[in-house]
């Protein structure tokens, strides 16, 4: 992840990673990813916790993964450097995509 401190990107987008990584590592990766956009956009996916098909996903195909509530997603966002923030659900409470100005 260090390595995208040396470059300058518009927009970071990550969909399905957030999934499996627990929360400090998730803050850390949020940190070096806003360093790494500058005036643009980060955008993280993640499952929220009402995803209707957890108990599926779980159970019968032993898919585990971390889901985040809203609070979650906010707490990931770094201190400095943030010009807004904006919380997306999608209409069936599966995922939530949060979007960062830098």
């Amino acid at each position: 992840a260090q390595i995208l401190e040396h470059f300058n990107f518009d927009m970071l987008y990550s969909a399905g990673l957030y999934d499996y990584l627990y929360q400090p590592v998730a803050q850390v990766l949020t940190q070096i990813m806003c360093k790494s956009v500058k005036n643009g956009m980060v955008i993280i996916g993640n499952f929220h916790p009402s995803n209707p098909t957890k108990t599926i996903s779980e159970l019968v195909a032993d898919w585990r993964l971390i889901h985040r509530s809203d609070e979650d997603m906010i707490d990931l966002i770094p201190s400095s450097a943030v010009k807004s923030k904006v919380l997306h659900k999608d209409p069936l409470g599966i995922d939530l995509f949060l979007e960062i100005k830098t």
